[in-house]
Parts: C-alpha cells; structure tokens; sequence
C-alpha cells in the first residue's frame, strides 16, 4: 500500500524550494528593474542638461555679437535633434 502523506510531503517539499527559488529571481529581477529606471532617470536628467547647456550656448553667442548666431542656432537645433532621437 502507497505511503501517501510521505508522497504528498516529498511532493510539498518540492514546491516550497521551487517557490522559495521563484522568489529569489522575482527579487534579483525587481532589483534589476530599479537599478534600469535609475539609470532611465539619470539619462533623462543628462539630457535635459545638454538641452539647456545648447541653449544656453546659443544664447551667450548670441548676447556676444550682439545678433542671433547661425552656427550656434544650427549647432543647438543639431544637439536637440541628436537628444530627441535618443529619447
């Protein structure tokens, strides 16, 4: 006659462990997520500092000459379109 209690604990036993190891990896993978958006966040806010640094940059030429700097203008749409494609 099967020992069934001993066969269903075995079986128990299994999927505590396959659980346990479940949790492990949902855990590494949650840990993994964060550190991803962390780096998303400190991508964006670099952007947004280049954005402003290209503006600034078209600006302070500006104000030099006294007139609005093509070259620079150019140069800042170029960084802000090379910034758009990275988003």
């Amino acid at each position: 006659m099967p020992d069934y209690d001993s066969e269903i604990e075995s079986r128990l036993n299994i999927a505590k462990a396959e659980l346990a190891e479940a949790r492990t990896e949902l855990a590494e993978n949650v840990g993994v997520m964060n550190a991803l958006r962390r780096q998303r966040d400190e991508a964006e806010a670099a952007i947004e500092r280049v954005q402003a640094l290209a503006e600034r940059f078209e600006n302070h030429v500006g104000l030099m000459s006294g007139e609005p700097d093509p070259v620079a203008r150019a140069f800042a749409i170029e960084v802000r379109a090379a910034l758009a494609g990275e988003r």
